[in-house]
């Protein structure tokens, strides 16, 4: 027997965080669309993050997601 989900998922909605496979506390990416890599930091100037982290984020839990958050809050002027 074939079940079809009650609610799919825009490409949006799951951009946006919202996804209803997503834990509702999973912190959202920090990702604007401003992608683009500082030479000298090797940060994105949109979010903060470097490519390593922006590649892994999808496979961080949530704590580590949270973890994460702070160290990127830290790099931004006037962060912490």
């Amino acid at each position: 027997m074939i079940v079809k989900p009650r609610y799919r998922a825009t490409p949006a909605a799951i951009m946006a965080g919202r996804s209803p496979t997503m834990s509702q506390h999973e912190p959202p990416s920090p990702c604007n669309r401003v992608c683009r890599i500082d030479p000298a930091t090797g940060w994105c100037l949109g979010c903060s993050r470097t490519l390593a982290e922006i590649a892994d984020w999808a496979m961080l839990s949530a704590g580590e997601k949270r973890a994460l958050l702070a160290q990127i809050a830290e790099r931004r002027p006037g962060g912490g």
